[in-house]
């Protein structure tokens, strides 16, 4: 986009017709990844009617050698999109399906529970304070609201028409792109060099305008330190790589501090906790995954008391489930008041750790437990540990969750995101929402592994011709995190044939594999990627009357069906109002037909057994 930009200004400046031409790819390669380049064509007619003006070449022969290229450039904007997005043509009803599905949940008419989290939120405020403080450091975001409202100064008072564009380009997508329900800081990722191009413009021109020594001076100084600052800034994100991920920390934690066979609570549309590594069993703990998003209030309520109290531990892996029921009171008020209990200590819940890895530059980190869920939830997310230490009832559990007296406002929704994270820090930096502190010595949870990894014993030494012909074949039941033969990376799915053979959707490495009725590895089938036979997290599976094998192909939108000994057989993509939206898992009645579990739409799409298509939905 930022070529793109940049071409149209030279248009405007030359209309040469090799800069149509490379126009044409760019724009191609824009729709191909951003179908919000579309925004860019009042600003292609502001070049080319500009340039028209100012050269003044009006002549019938000219226009006709301009209008040529500007049809050979749509035409190579047409080939370049369709070459990196052969679907919109050969299987055009799913793209513009999953289209309109995209473009429905970015306008606020359709809400997943993803997106609950932007509830509430001022619109253009909300991107504005994030990219400001978040984004760009509050150094170079300052600048660059300063340059911005420069630029338009700078239009009025002493128009320079090569200006135009690129301010006219960084307004009209922030009107456009801020008034979006769906408020993802990526969907700003184009502003972010006009922003830094504003900044630079500014410092420049007041360098340029301003004639006394000492402030010039001092402006150089400004630009100096702008830059020092956001390089640390920087600097303090990439370090978050060079340490542990918070989630691998808390696993650490929980394998070292709390006990085998302890029941462990965790949160559905989160990572689970722990997590698997080597050395160490998740099945030597209990789990059970409480839904916050699930069912009616009043159910609900009564679930998680049971689970609150059979439950030893809680654990969280990071605050996406409370950081987004607490923006919506109204539609989750049992949720509402659960969490704020929880954190208020009421639930007879103790915090015992909070484990996260906050950017840090020095001895000084950034606390950014504020900041939109992109910058913490995924790469250094805040896990936390609460112990049950008041072993309440399921009857006081429920009391007090029904409690429609609990305070909608207490802890406020900042005090939980920053729960336990600064009211006992050092602190550095406070204002504007932007938290600096002095950093605490990071500590060491990796523990000696309570189960050494499996080795195979040596070979005796008078080994059989018998023993070498047939060595001793993989077994399930040893398992193992790994991508070899019956190792698993998190195995999501289970099924099994009439003949005792199991299939195992194996999730992160992309395969299925099938074992005998003694466990022992059979074959394996699957790769990533979206072609036949391969997967996209394949999450469900299950066999139909007629043995055939349906794996649930989740972001590729499909199902495939394998012969048992894995050769794919045919794909099943509804189209139009039964299309999928990351479907989950799947069940045969018995008679064939089979149901699937469509999340994004939050539904069961039906499939007949006689015509294999979806007959209702429920």
């Amino acid at each position: 986009l930022s070529l793109l930009i940049l071409y149209f200004m030279k248009i405007l400046d030359w209309g040469r017709r090799r800069d149509y031409f490379i126009i044409g790819i760019l724009w191609g390669l824009a729709f191909a990844v951003k179908l919000n380049a579309l925004f860019l064509v009042p600003l292609f007619g502001m070049g080319v009617v500009g340039y028209w003006i100012r050269s003044g070449k009006w002549r019938s022969w000219q226009l006709v050698s301009q209008c040529t290229a500007i049809l050979i450039m749509v035409a190579l904007m047409v080939a370049t999109f369709v070459f990196w997005e052969p679907f919109s043509i050969f299987d055009h009803a799913q793209f513009f399906s999953e289209l309109r599905q995209e473009s429905a949940k970015v306008q606020g008419r359709e809400t997943p529970v993803f997106m609950i989290q932007y509830k509430n939120t001022p619109a253009y405020w909300y991107q504005l304070s994030q990219m400001v403080t978040w984004s760009y450091g509050p150094p170079l975001g300052i600048l660059v609201v300063l340059g911005f409202f420069y630029g338009l100064y700078d239009l009025i008072y002493r128009f320079q028409y090569r200006k135009l564009l690129p301010w006219t380009w960084a307004a009209l997508y922030w009107v456009l792109v801020g008034s979006l329900e769906v408020k993802w800081l990526r969907h700003m990722a184009p502003f972010i060099p006009f922003g830094c191009l504003f900044a630079a413009v500014f410092i420049t021109q007041t360098f340029r305008f301003t004639w006394r020594r000492w402030l010039k001076a001092g402006i150089v100084m400004l630009a100096v330190a702008v830059l020092a600052l956001t390089l640390g800034y920087a600097e303090a994100y990439r370090s978050i790589y060079t340490r542990d991920n918070p989630r691998t920390k808390a696993s650490h934690y929980v394998y070292k501090n709390i006990p085998k066979n302890s029941n462990l609570l965790i949160e559905h549309w989160d990572e689970s906790l722990p997590i698997s590594l080597p050395g160490f069993r998740i099945g030597d703990y209990h789990r059970q995954t409480m839904a916050p998003y699930n069912g009616a209030s009043t159910r609900k309520v009564k679930t998680f008391a049971k689970q609150l109290a059979w439950g030893n531990y809680l654990l969280f892996n990071s605050r996406r489930l409370y950081g987004a029921t607490m923006r919506v009171p109204d539609k989750y008020p049992a949720m509402n008041r659960y969490y704020r209990l929880l954190f208020k200590g009421e639930l007879g819940y103790t915090l015992e750790k909070i484990i996260t890895t906050y950017p840090r530059l020095g001895p000084i980190e950034i606390v950014d437990d504020l900041a939109d869920e992109s910058f913490n939830v995924y790469d250094h997310p805040k896990a936390m540990i609460f112990k049950n230490t008041g072993h309440l009832s399921e009857a006081e559990l429920q009391e007090k969750i029904s409690d429609e007296t609990v305070s909608r406002t207490s802890p406020s929704f900042d005090e939980m995101l920053l729960y336990d994270g600064w009211k006992n820090s050092k602190p550095v930096v406070n204002m504007l929402g932007f938290r600096m502190r002095w950093a605490e010595p990071e500590e060491n949870f990796r523990p000696k592994p309570k189960h050494p990894p499996l080795v195979r014993p040596p070979s005796k030494p008078n080994v059989s011709l018998k023993d070498i012909l047939n060595p001793p074949k993989p077994s399930a039941w040893e398992g193992g995190r790994g991508g070899q033969p019956a190792q698993f990376d998190e195995p999501r799915d289970v099924t099994v044939d009439n003949k005792g053979n199991i299939y195992v959707a194996d999730f992160r490495n992309a395969r299925i594999q099938k074992f005998n009725v003694e466990g022992e590895f059979v074959t394996q089938w699957g790769k990533k990627g979206d072609e036949d036979g391969a997967f996209n997290d394949l999450c469900g599976i299950g066999i139909s009357p007629k043995e055939e094998i349906y794996v649930v192909d989740t972001w590729n939108q499909r199902l495939q069906v394998f012969t048992t000994q894995g050769k794919f057989l045919r794909a099943v993509t509804p189209s139009g109002s039964n299309s999928f939206f990351a479907p989950t898992d799947i069940a045969f009645d018995p008679l064939g037909g089979y149901y699937v579990t469509d999340t994004g739409h939050k539904r069961v799409v039906a499939f007949d057994h006689k015509i294999g298509r979806a007959r209702h939905t429920d």
